[in-house]
């Protein structure tokens, strides 16, 4: 399946880490992770490969419940193609304060925008910048490179998710 021809969801590192630790009680992350997967299964969900190195030099032990998430589902992380690494150098020449230079590690958002730009109709999937006082978050870069933008909350709902 042609990702372009089909469009789906992009997800930034606190999607992950909210369906994989934080979303309780259980039973709750549970529904979400049968929707997710199955959206997975079609190859409607990817991510940065940057989201997984985030995740990966976040985590304290290899059994964190977070990474344990991302290694059973590695194939959604992928790498920027040539194109996407040329949408990357667009976002950093007008936003080099995307880059969080303050944090020890990856910071994947802005490569989170250059795959979004780079696949039409996409959705990208965050918290990050719905509640941001004024700093630019993936939300506000989503607004200005006109990509759409929703909480993980919204995605699930949008596919059958009842809390």
């Amino acid at each position: 399946m042609n990702p372009t021809l089909f469009p789906g969801y992009l997800f930034d590192t606190n999607t992950i880490i909210e369906l994989g630790r934080r979303m309780s009680p259980r039973e709750l992350r549970a529904s979400a992770n049968t929707i997710v997967d199955s959206l997975i299964e079609q190859r409607l969900v990817f991510a940065p490969l940057e989201v997984y190195k985030e995740i990966q030099n976040g985590a304290k032990d290899k059994g964190n419940e977070v990474l344990v998430w991302c290694n059973q589902r590695k194939h959604i992380f992928i790498e920027l193609s040539e194109a996407q690494q040329e949408h990357l150098a667009t976002v950093l020449a007008q936003f080099p304060s995307a880059v969080k230079y303050d944090s020890p590690g990856y910071d994947a958002d802005p490569i989170l925008i250059a795959l979004a730009m780079d696949m039409p109709g996409w959705t990208v999937v965050t918290r990050d910048g719905f509640n941001s006082n004024g700093k630019i978050g993936v939300k506000q870069l989503c607004d200005h490179f006109g990509l759409s933008c929703i909480t993980e909350f919204d995605m699930l709902k949008a596919n059958g998710w009842q809390v």
